[in-house]
């Protein structure tokens, strides 16, 4: 094919300006994916753990019943979070456990509790950020990810 004159280079021109275009919107789609997997994750995660904790007794001793309120919701949203490769789950649960926020408070009406779960996920250094002058990072991140679940016992 005979190309006019002048223009012989134009598609490979185009191709070079737009192929970094076209990854770096790929890469931004894939990092936004994994961290709305990651959120919708940690969102579920906290409200089954929240809700686990209907299964402990509250009739037992206050310190006992937020021992026993904690290991039930740790179990559980370690259960949830599973899929999760080991290191991102630490991210979210600790390594003992310890990320895991949970609160156990009385009832506005007296009878019964309240009990919230707070989880959060460092999501800074999990992907590689690009920077590009006058533009900033790109894709622009969250630095955490964070999900809370609340229910009444």
């Amino acid at each position: 094919m005979r190309f006019p004159r002048g223009e012989s280079g134009a598609a490979a021109l185009e191709f070079a300006i737009l192929l970094p275009l076209l990854l770096l919107m790929i890469y931004g789609i894939m990092v936004y994916s994994y961290m709305f997997v990651v959120q919708e994750a940690i969102t579920f995660a906290a409200q089954e753990a929240a809700e686990a904790a209907v299964k402990v007794d509250p009739a037992q001793d206050p310190a006992d019943y937020e021992a026993a309120v904690r290991a039930e919701v740790l179990a559980t949203a370690t259960r949830v979070l599973d899929f999760l490769p080991p290191a991102q789950r630490e991210r979210v649960l600790g390594s003992d456990g310890s990320k895991v926020q949970v609160t156990v408070g009385s009832s506005p009406t007296g009878i019964g509790g309240i009990v919230t779960v707070n989880l959060s996920f460092t999501f800074t250094g999990l992907f590689l950020q690009i920077p590009l002058p006058w533009i900033g990072p790109i894709p622009p991140m969250p630095g955490t990810l964070e999900a809370r679940g609340v229910v009444g016992v």
